[in-house]
């Protein structure tokens, strides 16, 4: 075992370097140093984002979306008062809040209703031939009078001041074809009503009232989104301070949960490496009892900024769960330094001898603990796989630091420990393990892990990827009884390089769903066709005004005259209608991408642009509501290749897809740990008995899931693949020990990484986010078994001959 390739190899490099110490720590002090550098500068995504699985370019565009949907980007206040007196009070209050919010807030563009004289101007470029079939019905002599008389009707009426620009402007209701445009009955349950102005709504009791803000950033960006709600909360505390509980509010929307998100991923980060630091100083003070602790305690922190500086140079967007998961790594990271440290302090023997010793079972367990981390890599989570990539870099600065930096610290060898005599014999080939116990227990644990896994409660929702996700949807459900008539429409996305070639896909998509009966359908290119679209539509228009315009002229005229109007009470209408005649459509011959854009923007509709026209990641985003879905796989190829649905069902399942590949991983994982082990022993009694420790995490872990009720989750599938690598890591340093000549110090030296192992991993269940909660929870519950299995059962079960220790110097 001495004389392995790897002992060799390991032997050489300490005799080497032993001399040149002083190089080696200064080094590895400068590569240090420009790693916390970076580390310090690393730029951590506290979003959601990272949770969304993105193994497929379905996947991948669901999360795109979910920042892009209308619900996730808005944040809706409701104000709710004890009784109807209080309407004027929470009119003022979210006056003053939509003020005091505003630099957060996007301008809002509807500053009343859309004025007539740019709507009829849009008209021309939405001219389509349905269009020119509805207004044929309204161009008659005679209902041309019946509008006339109509508008009559309406501005004598009570309330006539209000519509009269509208009436002397739009006297024939060419303005009310848009209307198939914008159904205000598809828009509940969003946030948005095209027919709105800019009061806030009131609910029928008048208990209720709405204000709809739409932030700057999207629902990713975290840190704007705990700006906006620590600004939002001053200020509410501030205005209704004076109404002592009469008045109160609710908050829905993205931002709110981004924020919720941050601050609980920051304050978990925050506790739990506090608390790791503070548990693995006191379990060293009380076990080691040297001054090599200060070398041990840096250990763990050092490789977690090494390993956090590497990833942060892969993955510019750091995800802040992974790196939540550095305090499991505090607890693993500096194992090989505790075997180290007492393996120099238990040997009266060169430090070439002493590593070359130990670094076998060393490497071995690195390689099968790393092993079963970078498994995470094909994880369909990026947070995972980013967890998986900088716990298993860690564990390498780990054994880096053990075998070529640590031997030369001062106080790693001393104060020495009297030598112990070794339970076993020479060599791994003389263990004598039980293989009738081994293999009962074996059968065992492994048909009660795959029964167990079988009846095991998983939760795939994505309501566990987030903190207080089932209050926040209690309340967004809270919201709708209050203001929803309908079920919130499907939201459909088109993305392209261009906003033209997004808002053609978009209107062949409308056109498609508009097949199926009863389905209530927006779509943007109603409102800005794509180019060939409104040039088609400009010619139409073109013919249609030179074949009627005139008579229109004429015939509204006559029947203003008949109804006692002056010539001049349509005097907008009839000067943009000659107009149009006059210049033979002039304005028309030269349109561009932005001439449309412009016409929306003047009319007042800008808002409508933000609401379905995203730009995002080099792409435009177009999107569009309907009532009812349509299977992606029934659009054409070349349609349904750039479109999206997004839907609560939708995402539902994508997410439970997700979860099902993540239960691969642990089969995987399994079989990798297996072919380790057998390369490593290479007996199937030693292979069979170094799994028991990794067996009994498993059994753990699920008898701690149906004793707790705690449903298993996607963190906790991955976690469960971290307790495999975990129970085998230690089993491969004990069988070693057993089968050491002198004794390598493994019994201490896995009893004090075990305790700090879970002290790292036992404080992530404090955690109050469910995602590092429930990776604390599984791997401290497999990993207390494994340590028990190790400690205890694999000694027991590996009968040898004891043999005094020989001690010899090196």
């Amino acid at each position: 075992m001495r004389n392995s390739l790897i002992s060799q190899f390991f032997y050489a490099v300490t005799s080497f370097l032993e001399p040149r110490k002083k190089i080696v720590l200064l080094v590895a002090g400068i590569i240090i140093c420009l790693a916390g550098v970076r580390f310090y500068n690393t730029n951590l995504d506290l979003s959601i984002a990272s949770l969304l699985p993105d193994s497929s370019k379905q996947l991948s565009r669901m999360g795109q979306l979910l920042d892009i949907n209308p619900s996730s980007r808005v944040m809706m206040v409701e104000f709710s008062a004890v009784n109807d007196s209080y309407v004027g009070d929470m009119e003022k209050i979210a006056a003053a809040l939509d003020v005091g919010l505003s630099e957060f807030m996007e301008e809002d563009t509807l500053k009343g209703l859309p004025l007539p004289g740019y709507l009829l101007q849009m008209l021309p470029y939405v001219f389509d031939q349905d269009t020119s079939a509805q207004l044929q019905g309204k161009i008659t002599p005679e209902a041309i009078n019946e509008s006339v008389l109509g508008v009559h009707r309406a501005m004598s009426g009570l309330y006539g001041f209000a519509p009269k620009e509208y009436l002397r402007s739009d006297p024939l209701g060419f303005l009310s074809l848009f209307s198939k445009m914008v159904d205000p009955d598809l828009f509940q349950g969003t946030g948005f009503d095209p027919s709105t102005v800019q009061a806030y709504p009131v609910s029928a009791d008048g208990k209720h009232l709405l204000l709809v803000l739409r932030p700057k950033s999207g629902m990713y960006d975290a840190e704007n989104a705990r700006d906006i709600m620590l600004l939002m909360e001053g200020k509410l505390k501030e205005l209704l301070g004076p109404y002592d509980g009469k008045i109160t509010t609710m908050v829905v929307g993205g931002p709110r949960y981004t924020a919720e998100n941050a601050v609980t991923i920051e304050r978990d980060l925050k506790l739990t490496i506090s608390l790791s630091i503070l548990f693995l100083a006191v379990i060293y003070l009380v076990t080691v009892r040297s001054l090599g602790i200060i070398w041990l305690m840096l250990t763990p922190v050092v490789a977690v900024v090494l390993a956090g500086s590497a990833m942060s140079l892969i993955w510019p967007q750091t995800a802040g769960l992974a790196l939540g998961f550095g305090a499991a790594v505090l607890g693993m990271a500096e194992d090989y330094a505790v075997l180290i440290h007492f393996g120099l302090r238990r040997q009266n023997r060169a430090k070439p001898l002493v590593v070359g010793a130990l670094a076998r079972p060393m490497v071995f367990s690195a390689s099968l603990c790393m092993s079963s981390f970078l498994v995470l890599l094909l994880s369909g989570i990026p947070a995972l796989r980013q967890l998986g990539f900088f716990a298993s870099c860690s564990l390498l600065v780990g054994l880096t630091l053990a075998t070529i930096v640590l031997p030369y610290c001062p106080w790693m060898d001393k104060p020495p420990l009297p030598p112990e005599e070794a339970p076993c014999v020479d060599g791994l080939d003389k263990l004598n393990p039980n293989p009738i116990t081994i293999i009962a227990l074996w059968v065992l644990l492994l048909v009660g892990c795959a029964v167990g896994l079988q009846h095991i409660p998983f939760d795939s929702s994505v309501q566990k990827m987030g903190v207080n996700t089932e209050k926040i949807q209690a309340e967004i459900a809270e919201l709708r009884s209050h203001w929803t008539k309908t079920h919130e429409p499907l939201v459909w996305t088109n993305s392209a390089s261009t906003q033209d070639a997004a808002l053609t896909q978009a209107a062949e998509l409308a056109g498609y769903l508009r097949q199926q009966e009863g389905n209530l359908v927006f779509s943007l290119a109603d409102i800005l066709p794509p180019m060939h679209e409104q040039k088609k539509n400009i010619e139409n228009w073109r013919k249609f005004m030179t074949a009627n315009g005139e008579s229109i002229l004429t015939n509204l005229d006559k029947a203003a005259a008949a109804n006692g109007f002056k010539p001049s009470a349509f005097k907008p209408f009839t000067d943009w209608l000659r107009q149009q005649l006059d210049t033979n459509f002039a304005a028309y011959d030269n349109i561009t991408e932005s001439s449309m854009l412009n016409l929306i923007y003047q009319a007042g509709m800008g808002d409508l642009l933000w609401w379905m026209s995203v730009y995002r990641d080099n792409e435009y985003h177009v999107l569009t509501f309907s009532t009812k879905g349509m299977p992606l796989e029934q659009l054409p190829p070349e349609l349904g290749e750039n479109t999206m649905l997004f839907s609560v069902d939708g995402l539902a399942n994508a997410i439970s897809t997700a979860f099902n590949q993540e239960l691969t991983l642990l089969p995987i994982a399994s079989v990798v740990c297996f072919i380790l082990l057998f390369i490593c022993f290479r007996k199937p009694l030693l292979v069979m008995l170094s799994c028991l420790p990794p067996l009994f995490g498993l059994a753990s872990v699920v008898a701690w899931t149906f004793a707790s009720g705690d449903n298993l989750t996607l963190s906790g599938a991955a976690a469960m693949t971290l307790v495999i690598g975990l129970g085998a890591d230690y089993g491969i340093v004990m069988l070693h020990e057993l089968a050491a000549d002198s004794s390598i110090g493994a019994f201490r030296s896995i009893l004090v990484s075990g305790l700090t192992t879970l002290a790292g991993l036992g404080v992530l269940i404090l955690a109050e986010h469910p995602v590092l909660y429930q990776l604390g929870s599984v791997t401290f519950f497999g990993l207390s078994a494994e340590i028990f299995a190790v400690l205890l059962l694999v000694p027991f079960l590996c009968r040898g001959k004891k043999k005094k220790v020989e001690t010899k110097n090196g």
